[in-house]
């Protein structure tokens, strides 16, 4: 059987040979490139006509690689003379064409042509060459296409399925990827592209649900002489494909997740109700607490201002002596400011420093034992701030407190000043619920 590989002849005119007078009626061209095959027949139309003044005196054919050069034949007496080592191989069909059969992977390599001819003006040379290359069959064995199937199935991460994998070989390409792709033919009869192609062979994945039954893998017939194979009975082979393990375990995998989906949406269903409960429970506690906000706002008199959840806050800019304005503030159903943590104390001095007086009582005294300040209710306060130095019952007569909004050095610290001086003042009024 004939079989293709490729040969590529490329035609070289050398520089210091005539070319202009010499006649190649042939059509193979400078730098022209043919196609053969292992086993084929080639032509080498080097056919050339000489003027009617011209005599061809002679006429040899060459052959040379990296190693070696031969003489393949000569032109000699109006005789084709092939050497020895050819002499059953070639034939010249016309005036200079030469025709070599049955050519092997040996025969790659440089052919030229060389012709001397004579004529009133003297010998005149002229050549052509051409480079050859001999392919064999694309298909390592025994030039046929072998289908199989690479082991059982396995778990394909990224299509999340069992994969059974088919592959064509065995194939000389030497490249990343053939200038073509074998034809898969599937059980239903529809045809399917490669996967990949490596190490000579063509790979088909198939994910699950598997089709069962027989895969075909051909080589497409239009392609059959770049794979120098010419019969077509060679061209392609068959594999029959079990498809119940695969899907099996398809269906087992697929039970799995969904159960395993399943338990994750019952651990995610319960972490949203518990955070529904949660939300629920805050959303009861800010509800109490704006009912809660709502009843003391609506329960501070006019004029007067909420602070926290169960005081309302006036200040008083009359001046008045400390015993005047806890009195005052008695008559209003309040008290004269009973400071008990920094917040309220932050509070109330703003509210002083905003009004822009110089000093103001706080609901605190030492009238009863000196040296111990207590609230007007007569207990003992639950928070203090005073200045450094403070109290210090200066000149023996301060024992009532005060904001000194007029000093910067104090801030919202306290001081301890004659109950008789004249201050503005704030009344707090605790809410009953």
């Amino acid at each position: 059987m004939a079989y293709c590989g490729l040969f590529v002849l490329v035609l070289l005119a050398t520089s210091n040979i005539h070319t202009h007078c010499l006649d190649w009626s042939g059509p193979l061209r400078d730098n022209a490139v043919l196609s053969v095959c292992v086993g084929d027949d080639v032509t080498l139309p080097w056919d050339f006509q000489t003027a009617e003044n011209e005599v061809t005196e002679d006429i040899k054919w060459e052959y040379e690689t990296n190693s070696t050069s031969k003489l393949i034949a000569f032109y000699s007496s109006e005789r084709f003379m092939p050497t020895e080592s050819y002499e059953q191989r070639v034939k010249c069909k016309s005036n200079g064409s030469l025709t070599m059969n049955d050519v092997t992977l040996k025969d790659s390599g440089m052919y030229s042509i060389r012709v001397e001819v004579q004529s009133q003006d003297g010998v005149s040379r002229y050549q052509r060459s051409a480079s050859l290359q001999v392919k064999d069959s694309a298909l390592i064995e025994d030039r046929k296409v072998h289908v199989q199937q690479e082991g059982d199935a396995v778990w394909d991460n990224a299509t999340r399925t069992f994969t059974i994998t088919l592959s064509c070989g065995t194939f000389r390409f030497t490249e990343d990827r053939p200038t073509f792709d074998v034809q898969w033919t599937a059980p239903t009869g529809g045809t399917l592209n490669s996967t990949k192609y490596s190490n000579g062979r063509f790979y088909l994945s198939l994910p699950s649900p598997v089709v069962g039954g027989t895969y075909t893998c051909r080589i497409p017939p239009n392609h059959l002489s770049h794979t120098c194979l010419t019969d077509s009975r060679h061209d392609n082979d068959f594999v029959l494909v079990d498809s119940v393990k695969v899907n099996v375990l398809q269906t087992i995998f697929e039970q799995k997740t969904l159960r395993e989906e399943d338990e994750k949406l019952k651990a995610e269903n319960e972490k949203l109700q518990s955070a529904v409960d949660k939300l629920k429970e805050e959303d009861g506690k800010l509800n109490e607490l704006l009912s809660r906000i709502t009843k003391v706002i609506d329960q501070c008199p006019r004029s007067w201002t909420l602070h926290g959840e169960s005081s309302c806050y006036k200040y008083i800019s009359t001046a008045t002596t400390w015993q005047a304005a806890k009195v005052q503030c008695e008559n209003m159903g309040a008290s004269l400011v009973e400071i008990d943590s920094q917040a309220e104390n932050s509070f109330v001095f703003k509210m002083v420093n905003s009004k822009g007086a110089k000093e103001a009582w706080l609901g605190l005294s030492d009238l009863g034992e000196e040296g111990v300040f207590l609230l007007p209710s007569g207990q003992l306060p639950a928070f203090t701030k005073w200045h450094s130095g403070e109290p210090n019952d200066s000149s023996n007569r301060e024992d009532c407190a005060e904001f000194m909004p007029g000093r910067s050095d104090f801030s919202d610290r306290w001081n301890d000043a004659p109950c008789g001086s004249r201050n503005p003042f704030v009344c707090e009024q605790h809410l009953l619920y």
